[in-house]
């Protein structure tokens, strides 16, 4: 007889083979059969997620509003631009394929801003470097950098390099 334990511990939901130092940092242990866990989960109205939530940031040019006049429908349109740019070019990738297929349907985006376009490109050669995918979004004809979206990763990361930003108002 093959057990398996499910850890459930409100938000996030993780299975695992038994482990005793595990057990006593999770808020509940449900024990149950191999082949029926998955009805276990569902009695307790939760499901299965990954440990780490997973966090899409997008950062946009707050000085596009202030010094060149753009509405902030249009800022937005440029951080929706980056954001669906950047989980098509990496859509085989397995983090976005979770992020974009969750049950739940909870994305976790967060929309942070930065002063200028300087400051926005050497954000992604920082990350670039960082190996850490991510797409700046260019308005055509233009040419001018507008945004950048990161592919949804586990918050910890991504956020060490987006630190110093605000969050966007």
């Amino acid at each position: 007889m093959s057990l398996k334990i499910v850890f459930i511990s409100a938000p996030v939901v993780s299975c695992h083979k038994a482990n005793k130092s595990r057990s006593s940092l999770l808020t509940k242990v449900v024990c149950v059969k191999r082949n029926s866990y998955n009805q276990a989960i569902k009695q307790s109205r939760c499901c299965i997620m990954s440990v780490e939530q997973l966090v899409q940031y997008i950062v946009v040019r707050k000085d596009l509003i202030k010094d060149f006049g753009w509405s902030l429908g249009s800022l937005i349109a440029q951080g929706v631009h980056a954001a669906i740019a950047v989980n098509w070019k990496y859509r085989d990738d397995p983090l976005v394929r979770e992020y974009c297929t969750q049950e739940s349907q909870q994305m976790h985006t967060v929309v942070l801003e930065t002063s200028d376009e300087a400051k926005l490109l050497s954000l992604a050669e920082q990350l670039d470097e960082a190996l850490i995918k991510c797409v700046v979004w260019k308005e055509q004809p233009e040419n001018v950098s507008t945004a950048i979206a990161i592919k949804p990763y586990p918050k910890d990361q991504v956020a060490s390099y987006l630190k110093h930003l605000r969050l966007c108002r």
